[in-house]
C-alpha cells in the first residue's frame, strides 16, 4: 500500500448510522433472569460512526460526518455531544421527524465489552460529497451510489461491516470490497465471513479482495495483510489501564485513516492507529475517550523514548500539528 499526502477541501468523511451509546461500569456480572445488578458508573455519548468522526476531528483532521438523527431526545442528546467537537462539521447530519435514533447499552466486564442495541441501522441519503483525501463507511447489501464519485475523486476509501445479528455471516457482502482501499474488521467478523479459524488466515482470505485488510484484534493487536500474496503484519496493543473498549476498533480505523494522509512507512500508521485505540479505553465511551493530539504529546513525553517502536512519534505529532495550521 503507498501512503501518500493529499490536500483536499475536507480530509476526511464518514458516511453512516449515529448511535446514542450508554456505557455501565463496574458490573460484577450479568444479571440471572429476575435478578437485578447495580452498575457503579455509567457514562452517555454519541456513538456508531460518530465515534469514528469524533477520533478524527480531534487528531486535527478536517471532518466531515453524514448521518440522520432520530428526532425523539436522543437525538437531541447524541447532537449536543457532537457540538461539543470543534473542528467536526455536522452540516451534514439532519434530524428526522418520527424517527427512533438508535441506541446501545454496552457493559464493561473482565477486559471486554457486551452490547445491547434497539433501533434500524438506517444509512442517510448522500445528495452531496466533499471532495475528500478518505472517506469510511460501513458495508451494507448494496453499493451506496455516492461512493462511485468519491472512488473517481481518488478519495482512498476505508470500510467496517457491522455485527451480523441474525449470524448468517452472508459472504455475499464481501462483494461489496470492489473499489475499497482498506478493510477493517474485527477478528470474529472477518473469520466468520470468510469461514476461516484464525485471524491471520481471515486477513489472507480477505486481502484477495482488498489491497491492504486490517483485523483488529482487541488486546492481541492487529493483523495486517498486503494483498493476498503480499506481506503479513503483527503490532500488538499498547499496554494502558483499561476502563472502557467501547468504539476502540472505530479509533483505530479514522487513526490509521489519519496517518495514511501523510507519509508515513505502514508499520508507524499501525503503530499510531493502535496507541490511538489502546488511549480510548481508559474512559467510558468511545467517542469521549478518544485521544487528542496533546493527550498523545503527553503519552509521547512519558514512552516514546522507552521504545524503538515509538520514536517516530513526537516528529510525527508535529507534523499533524503543521498540517492542521496549514
Amino acid at each position: 500500500m503507498t501512503l501518500r499526502r493529499e490536500t483536499r477541501a475536507t480530509d476526511a468523511l464518514f458516511v453512516g448510522a449515529v448511535f446514542l451509546d450508554i456505557i455501565l461500569d463496574g458490573l460484577e456480572r450479568f444479571p440471572a433472569p429476575g435478578e437485578e445488578v447495580w452498575a457503579a458508573r455509567r457514562a452517555v455519548s454519541a456513538g456508531g460512526v460518530a465515534n469514528n468522526a469524533v477520533a478524527a476531528a480531534r487528531l486535527g483532521l478536517r471532518t466531515v460526518l453524514v448521518a440522520e438523527l432520530g428526532g425523539d431526545a436522543l437525538g437531541a442528546i447524541a447532537r449536543a455531544e457532537l457540538e461539543r467537537e470543534p473542528g467536526l462539521d455536522l452540516s451534514g447530519v439532519c434530524t428526522v421527524p418520527g424517527r427512533e435514533t438508535p441506541l446501545t447499552v454496552a457493559a464493561p466486564i473482565d477486559g471486554d465489552r457486551s452490547f445491547l442495541s434497539q433501533g434500524a441501522l438506517t444509512l442517510p441519503p448522500v445528495t452531496q460529497t466533499a471532495d475528500a483525501a478518505a472517506a469510511f463507511l460501513t458495508l451494507t447489501a448494496e453499493s451506496p451510489t455516492w461512493l462511485d464519485h468519491v472512488r473517481s475523486s481518488g478519495a482512498r476509501v476505508f470500510a467496517d461491516v457491522a455485527w451480523d445479528q441474525h449470524t448468517g455471516w452472508d459472504a455475499q457482502l464481501l462483494d461489496q470490497l470492489a473499489g475499497v482501499d482498506v478493510f477493517l474488521p474485527n477478528a470474529t467478523e472477518a473469520m466468520a465471513y470468510t469461514r476461516t479459524t484464525t485471524p491471520e488466515a481471515a486477513a489472507r482470505e480477505l486481502a484477495s479482495r482488498v489491497p491492504l485488510v486490517v483485523v483488529t484484534c482487541g488486546p492481541d493487536g492487529v493483523i495486517a495483510q498486503e494483498g493476498p500474496s503480499g506481506r503479513q503484519l503483527r503490532i500488538p496493543a499498547v499496554r494502558v489501564p483499561t476502563t472502557d473498549a467501547t468504539g476502540a476498533g472505530d479509533v483505530f480505523a479514522s487513526a490509521l485513516m489519519c496517518a495514511t494522509l501523510t507519509p508515513e512507512p505502514l508499520t508507524d500508521a499501525l503503530r499510531f492507529a493502535s496507541l490511538c485505540a489502546a488511549l480510548s479505553t481508559r474512559v467510558l465511551g468511545g467517542a469521549a475517550g478518544a485521544p487528542d493530539l496533546d493527550e498523545l504529546d503527553r503519552w509521547a513525553r512519558a514512552h516514546a523514548a522507552e521504545s524503538d517502536d515509538y520514536r517516530f512519534l513526537p516528529e510525527y505529532l508535529d507534523r499533524l500539528r503543521h498540517r492542521r495550521s496549514v
